[in-house]
């Protein structure tokens, strides 16, 4: 039995606290009240966080969790609340003005879908982000950061957003070059692609180092999806790692802190060119952490680092956790791949480092495995050929990447040379491309199944329950697993 004068680690304390954070957060949606909302408390909480840590008791880490639900809920709260104005012009038709903060991505009826940070709503000041939908031909001269105004009726929101517009009529649209000069590099590089690729096959690149999803035809993101490939087409996670890793390992031969630096240079602008999405987040929080902690000698357990990146991005976006499903899969993915794909391996292969296809065999069913439960419940959607696939096309990702860079660079700087290297790329695009389109027109490619809320509670448990007997039974040490080495 645990007595309650016992010492503890601190990553105990920290850990609680930030699972306290998410269940704050979450109560915040279901039951606000603005007495906690002021930031004054939020000081107080972290600064008894910190007493709490040098007292180092048992008892602590049950106060640890406590003072991270109230984190939560305070931010939670003030997010609500900063929301609240929105709903009082619902059904009415209005004027916004806002930033848009992702890149534009196609609806199913051509038409460009965006996320718009609000500023004002009917010349009153507000906050909070809107789903908008314009038509095509508007949507061609959007780009991500644009400050832009636009006219309609506005709807309800629904999962992390507090409202939503559709075919609405844009009337002014402004483009500051300085505020997001990383979008000038990223067109700058697309239009080298686009010089000497076809145009499914640039697109296809693009997503792969740019993360323009607009440049994806709908077909084709349609066939992505049944195939179970768009994780690695939009760049994802998966992405900001291969280059984490390269940058790593070659720069390591100079020195641990140049390899360090270069790392954290990487992935701050792979984040700059491809967009804060609650995806990349997670990933460059992820990328940054395990570089410092590679960078000092430490491990970090995954578990903690899972729970540390959630508490962080919740703190500066709280709505992620009320319904935005990119963050939910980007969080569920990489609790797979961390958590599960490694006592998998033990289990069946004990110490034995796995090799190419092995790796990716085990860590695309882990990933697919851990977000499977939220993917049927929010698309209805099971592909059956994802694991084929993805065994089929991610080891050339790596290749396809630096072969696509170089053939943007080389069109742009040394047009004369860059047939040399297009011609190799396209045939390399080309194959995943028919990879794709052969799988994906399969008539048993995907099947539509009906998930409720409380399937996923209980397929999360038995996920949970399966995960800790291989954990027990492969006797392996989360602390060896560092997603840079």
């Amino acid at each position: 039995m645990i007595s309650t004068d016992q010492k503890f680690h601190p990553v105990y304390g920290i850990t609680a606290m930030c699972f306290g954070v998410l269940l704050g957060a979450i109560f915040a949606r279901f039951w606000l009240s603005g007495w906690l909302v002021n930031y004054f408390w939020f000081f107080i909480y972290i600064f008894i966080a910190f007493i709490l840590l040098r007292i180092g008791r048992f008892w602590c880490v049950v106060a640890m969790l406590i003072i991270g639900i109230l984190m939560g809920y305070t931010r939670g709260s003030s997010e609500m609340l900063a929301n609240l104005p929105i709903t009082k012009f619902y059904n009415q038709n209005v004027k916004i003005s806002g930033v848009i903060t992702e890149d534009i991505s196609k609806a199913k009826s051509g038409d460009g879908a965006m996320k718009l940070s609000i500023k004002t709503i009917a010349n009153q000041t507000a906050s909070g982000n809107l789903w908008v939908v314009v038509r095509a031909a508007d949507a061609v001269n959007l780009r991500r950061s644009d400050d832009i105004i636009l006219e309609g009726k506005l709807k309800e929101g629904f999962g992390s957003f507090s409202g939503s517009m559709y075919r609405a009529k844009v009337i002014e649209v402004k483009r500051e070059t300085a505020k997001d000069p990383f979008v000038d590099i990223r067109d700058w590089l697309s239009g080298g692609i686009h010089k000497h690729l076809p145009e499914k096959e640039a697109a296809l690149g693009a997503g792969y180092i740019l993360g323009q999803k607009q440049a994806l035809p709908v077909d084709f993101d349609e066939a992505l999806r049944i195939v179970g490939l768009t994780h690695v087409v939009v760049a994802s996670g998966y992405n900001l790692t291969i280059l984490v890793r390269l940058a790593r390992r070659l720069f390591m031969r100079v020195s641990r802190y140049t390899a360090a630096i270069s790392g954290v240079a990487m992935t701050l602008t792979f984040i700059g060119i491809t967009g804060i999405s609650p995806s990349m987040m997670r990933a460059g929080l992820v990328s940054l952490l395990s570089l410092i902690a590679w960078y000092y000698g430490r491990k970090l357990n995954p578990i903690v680092l899972l729970f540390f990146t959630a508490a962080i991005s919740i703190i500066v976006q709280p709505a992620y956790i009320w319904g935005d499903v990119g963050w939910m899969l980007s969080f569920a993915s990489f609790a797979g791949v961390m958590l599960f794909a490694p006592v998998l391996q033990a289990y069946f292969y004990g110490e034995k480092p796995p090799g190419t296809v092995r790796q990716i065999l085990g860590e695309t069913f882990s990933a697919q495995l851990f977000t499977l439960p939220i993917i049927l419940m929010m698309f209805g959607t099971l592909s059956n050929v994802s694991l084929i696939v993805n065994l089929l096309v991610l080891p050339f990702i790596p290749l396809a990447m630096f072969m696509v860079f170089v053939t943007a660079i080389t069109s742009l700087w040394l047009p004369v040379i860059s047939p040399l290297f297009a011609t190799p790329t396209l045939w390399l695009l080309q194959y995943m491309t028919g990879i794709v389109d052969i799988f994906s027109e399969l008539s048993w490619a995907s099947v539509e199944v009906e998930f409720s809320l409380p399937m996923v509670i209980v397929s999360y448990l038995l996920i949970g329950i399966l995960t800790t007997w291989l954990y027990r039974r492969s006797r392996i040490s989360y602390n060896n697993v560092n997603i840079v080495e």
